[in-house]
């Protein structure tokens, strides 16, 4: 049994016998904290105490492209008898999980564990989907001086102040994406099964931003909320979660932690690291990974914010900060491009930065991009904080 050989520090072959529980059942609870507990594991080298992490039942480059990454050019019937169902009232509870910090070299230098606010909002087919709140606050958009990997449209570094909103978790899964595909149309056609890698708790993907925007907009008008991507400005505030570090665990960013390019690629006499400042490299898995797989969340209660997929923004691409908004705003020009932001399972750690950012057509689908939704109804969904 997998859980006999974590006890044993036989992490490998719990690893092993979790991911085929998975693979044979994508919505299987244990599994998904079976390998979190072993991520946390191997990112801290000890066996610390398994703490309460929400899972998918209790929850559910630039102008010129070419100086970017090669590979980061992000060039079922319906369900007729659920699109009538009633929406759920939001249940607001407490969520308890584990903020994860790591200093310059990688290495785990705290555990805390942090609770937020959250909704759970049903779906239809009784699907959960699981939203914190995001707490107004004040920040400061775009990269740090100097900060490794940062490219100009990341600048001037400006300070921006966003209202409360509150989030999804992690990105829209797969699971999510058919209970909302089967509802009626609103403008375009959703495909229930467009993802090149298959599993109800991965992160949807081939997602354009017009097919983004039309599942906020059934999911809104299924549950009398207002949903929509989130800007720029308040997925940058979100990813960050208080901090200034280029990712929200500190000074760099490891494969324990999170899905991307672990490992150099040599590319027309250029080499694209897998490390990032003086971290480690790690794995390069080749695909998606389920939601919540690593044990570490940021202060706000939200994973995957580091890379596994791009997540589109409702804002239109715009060369750098030079009167952008700052008051978390989205910002609206004539520009064919929309913004995504993250990196994604096959980009390299300087692309998963807080500040980084990319653009993309709105009607093109890409095997790297999804997205997660923001609810801007907050006051139909807070709940007294103790």
């Amino acid at each position: 049994m997998p859980w006999k050989l974590e006890t044993e520090n036989d992490l490998d072959g719990a690893e092993h016998l979790w991911t085929r529980v998975l693979a044979a059942s994508q919505a299987d609870t244990q599994a998904i904290k079976g390998l979190q507990r072993i991520a946390v594991k191997r990112a801290t080298g000890q066996s610390p105490r398994p703490t309460p992490t929400p899972s998918p039942e209790t929850l559910t480059p630039r102008a010129d492209d070419s100086s970017r990454e090669p590979g980061v050019n992000l060039s079922s019937a319906p369900k007729d008898n659920l699109a009538d169902s009633e929406p759920s009232d939001p249940q607001p509870s407490r969520v308890t999980f584990t903020v994860v910090k790591v200093n310059a070299q990688g290495e785990v230098i705290e555990q805390q564990e942090q609770q937020a606010e959250q909704s759970l909002v049903m779906l239809p087919g009784e699907v959960p989907l699981s939203l914190v709140r995001i707490p107004q606050g004040k920040f400061w958009m775009g990269a740090q001086k100097n900060e490794e990997g940062a490219d100009d449209d990341e600048y001037p570094r400006h300070q921006v102040s966003v209202p409360s909103f509150w989030m999804g978790q992690y990105p829209v899964t797969q699971q999510q994406w058919e209970a909302i595909a089967g509802l009626s149309k609103v403008k375009v056609d959703l495909d229930p099964d467009c993802s090149n890698f298959k599993g109800e708790t991965l992160p949807v993907e081939k997602v354009s931003w017009y097919q983004a925007a039309e599942f906020c907009e059934r999911l809104s008008r299924h549950s009398g909320r207002d949903y929509r991507l989130p800007t720029e400005a308040e997925w940058e505030y979100a990813c960050r979660a208080g901090t200034e570090t280029p990712f929200h665990f500190g000074a760099t960013l490891t494969t324990d932690l999170a899905n991307y390019r672990g490992q150099d690629l040599e590319y027309e006499g250029k080499t694209y690291p897998g490390k990032y400042g003086q971290g480690p490299y790690g794995k390069f898995r080749h695909r998606t990974t389920p939601v919540i797989q690593f044990g570490g969340a940021n202060a706000f209660g939200l994973f995957d914010m580091h890379g596994n997929v791009w997540e589109w923004c409702l804002d239109y691409w715009h060369e750098d900060y030079k009167n952008a908004p700052t008051d978390g705003t989205a910002y609206k020009n004539d520009n064919h491009y929309h913004l995504l932001r993250g990196g994604s399972w096959r980009n390299h750690p300087r692309y998963c930065r807080s500040a980084t950012r990319y653009r993309g057509g709105p009607d093109f689908q890409y095997g790297n991009v999804g997205f997660r939704v923001v609810c801007v109804s907050a006051s139909t969904l807070r709940t007294r904080t103790d």
